[in-house]
């Protein structure tokens, strides 16, 4: 054996710096950082029907998925609803400091409506950031084509 094999501790918080923390092994950095999770602000509300722990816990998972997409402050609000035909209509409202994002979907589970709601929300949040950053682009652009200097300058 040519060196000895250091044994695991258990790791221990060494820095704490906006939002994340960096760990190590007997004194020396690991080399990686994690970030530390957010807690995402969510409300249920349930009609005609009551919500599982089992149902709750995979909303919250697949709402996780997109927290990254939403400002820090953002609420979610999850209203689940069964009609009398058995069909469940969950609607989800996210609400920011500048708009409010919202989908709605009706299928015969939580787990199915929960799924094509939350690409339903992926694709309307993409959407206005690409219109935003697409305007921003737009504008920088009409700037630097009244500000050239000299006619035969290209840009």
């Amino acid at each position: 054996m040519i060196g000895k094999i250091r044994e695991r501790q258990p790791l221990k918080v060494c820095e704490r710096n906006a939002g994340t923390y960096a760990y190590h092994y007997r004194g020396g950095m690991m080399g990686m950082v994690i970030r530390k999770a957010r807690r995402m602000k969510t409300k249920f509300l349930a009609k005609d029907c009551r919500i599982r722990e089992g149902e709750r816990e995979y909303i919250l998972k697949r709402l996780s998925e997109i927290e990254d997409l939403f400002d820090e402050h953002s609420l979610f609000e999850v209203e689940v609803a069964m009609d009398k035909k058995g069909f469940f209509r969950v609607e989800v409202n996210v609400s920011d400091a500048r708009d409010l994002t919202r989908a709605e979907e009706t299928t015969k589970s939580v787990e199915a409506s929960i799924d094509l709601v939350i690409d339903k929300l992926r694709g309307q949040i993409v959407k206005e950031k690409d219109k935003r950053r697409d305007l921003k682009e737009r504008g920088a652009r009409s700037i630097k084509k009244s500000l050239v200097i000299d006619d035969s300058a290209r840009f």
